[in-house]
């Protein structure tokens, strides 16, 4: 009789409860929270990375020409104007065996951009070359009441602030990179 009434209660089957399941769901669900916010989190740290590697690149190449320029210029020959925003020089031109060669008249201007509170871009640096009248943007972007061109003995500071954000973000980042020229002659 024992075997029938072993037969007559209820076995207990491998699976899972009610309970059991709704504890490994809940677990689950908070495992992909966690890991879903770590990937939003990096690849918004990503996109900030990459618009910061934009603005560096934009003030690097725009220091890099500026530098070019002015360290091929005429001593003496630069000329600071408009609030601190034009620099004008000579670039060296040669040498004809017994005096210097005045080459091309630059000028580097920063200038408002139209419409630069709407698209978030207030000024622009601008190289002016006088003697063939050609003119190229340089660098957008930039805070106009941050840039500026400054004298100090036969040497000139530049100060260039970049400012730039994500598309995701309303958060605005600032670079602010300050080079000293001379000219090598």
């Amino acid at each position: 009789m024992k075997a029938s009434t072993a037969a007559s209660r209820p076995s207990r089957e491998t699976g899972l409860t009610l309970l059991e399941l709704a504890i490994y769901v809940a677990l689950l669900a908070l495992l992909t929270v966690s890991i879903l916010a770590v990937n939003v989190s990096m690849g918004r740290m990503s996109s900030e990375g990459s618009m910061l590697d934009r603005v560096l690149e934009r003030n690097r190449i725009a220091f890099q020409r500026l530098e070019d320029d002015f360290r091929n210029s005429i001593s003496g020959t630069a000329l600071i104007s408009n609030s601190g925003k034009t620099l004008r020089f000579v670039r060296h031109g040669g040498f004809n065996g017994t005096s210097t060669v005045s080459g091309d008249v630059l000028r580097y201007d920063v200038v408002s951009v139209p419409n630069g509170a709407a698209n978030g871009l207030e000024s622009a640096l601008i190289r002016v070359n006088e003697t063939k009248s050609q003119t190229v943007t340089l660098a957008t972007g930039l805070e106009a009441g941050a840039c500026s061109f400054t004298q100090s003995a036969s040497a000139v500071n530049v100060t260039l602030s970049t400012v730039g954000k994500t598309s995701n973000s309303p958060v605005r980042t600032r670079m602010i990179r300050t080079l000293v020229l001379a000219p090598m002659n």
